[in-house]
C-alpha cells in the first residue's frame, strides 16, 4: 500500500516452522460417557448434538426449534435434520443421531413442564434460570446470565 518492499524470504527463515496438523482429536466413547454424567440437565443433549452433528460451539447462538426437524420412515425417527447458521452465508444442513434428537426433545419437555412457553422461535438451548429464592420450579421468564466468577 505504501510501496514498501518487505523481504518475506528473509523474515520467514527466522520464524519457527508451522505445524501442518492440529492438536485436536475426536473424543473417545468413554470421554463422552463421563461428560454426559455431569449433573446439569443440558450437558447430555449438548454433547450428543455436537458429537453427532459436528457443529461448533458458536452455532448454538443461531439454533431455534424451527431449525430442527425429525427424519422419519415408517413412523420411526431415523435422525434429526438441523439447519446450522440459518440466514447466514455459512448456512448448511447437518443431521443428528436419534439419541441426540430425543435428548433435545427431553430437554424441551422439561422446559415446558417448568412453565416456559417453548415455541418454534424459542432457542434450542438457553441459560439456566433462577431456581433459588424459594421457587420450586424456578422463574423461566427471567433467565440468569452466566457470569465468570
Amino acid at each position: 500500500m505504501n510501496d514498501i518492499l518487505i523481504p518475506w524470504k528473509k523474515i520467514s527463515k527466522a520464524l519457527p516452522r508451522a505445524r501442518k496438523f492440529a492438536d485436536d482429536r475426536a473424543p473417545t466413547i468413554e470421554e463422552i460417557r463421563r461428560i454426559t454424567e455431569y449433573p446439569d440437565r443440558r450437558i447430555k443433549s449438548i454433547v450428543c448434538t455436537m458429537a453427532s452433528s459436528g457443529i461448533r460451539l458458536g452455532a448454538w447462538d443461531y439454533l431455534r426449534w424451527k431449525h430442527l426437524s425429525p427424519m422419519e420412515k415408517n413412523s420411526r425417527i431415523l435422525a434429526g435434520k438441523l439447519i446450522v447458521y440459518p440466514g447466514e452465508d455459512d448456512e448448511y444442513v447437518t443431521f443428528i443421531t436419534p439419541e441426540a434428537y430425543f435428548e433435545l426433545q427431553k430437554r424441551k419437555e422439561y422446559r415446558i413442564l417448568s412453565g416456559e412457553n417453548v415455541e418454534d422461535e424459542s432457542w434450542i438451548m438457553r441459560n439456566i434460570w433462577n431456581t433459588k429464592k424459594g421457587y420450586t420450579r424456578g422463574l423461566v421468564s427471567a433467565p440468569v446470565k452466566l457470569q465468570a466468577e
